[in-house]
């Protein structure tokens, strides 16, 4: 403890509140998006690197698209978004869309956690 200063409760100091308090979670919660994005980015680099030519494939793509891509039924697409379990998807009106990078990022997190 250095002389002359009191701590008056978690985070502040001499009655300042530390600023970094709130920023640090602030930062950490935006270098995460930037990582999954990275991720996404990463797996359709590999896949072309691989001899997959992804620049065919739709960039955005239906519920039956990613069924086929996943190799799954429509139905488990519908129940996977429904309980919040499949991979993002965003709407356009009514109609589900989803983006091809974030469907490989999210089947590639599937990998290193089975």
């Amino acid at each position: 403890m250095v002389p002359g200063y009191s701590r008056t409760g978690c985070g502040v100091l001499n009655g300042v509140q530390n600023p970094f308090r709130r920023v640090l979670p602030e930062a950490w919660h935006g270098l995460s998006r930037v990582a999954r994005t990275l991720a996404a980015t990463a797996v359709v680099w590999r896949a072309h690197l691989m001899g997959m030519d992804t620049r065919d494939e739709p960039l955005i793509m239906t519920g039956e698209q990613v069924a086929e891509l996943l190799q799954v039924s429509p139905r488990t697409i519908e129940e996977w978004r429904q309980t919040n379990g499949g991979p993002p998807f965003r709407r356009v009106g009514r109609h589900v869309r989803y983006l091809r990078p974030e469907v490989l990022a999210w089947f590639q997190e599937l990998v290193r956690h089975g």
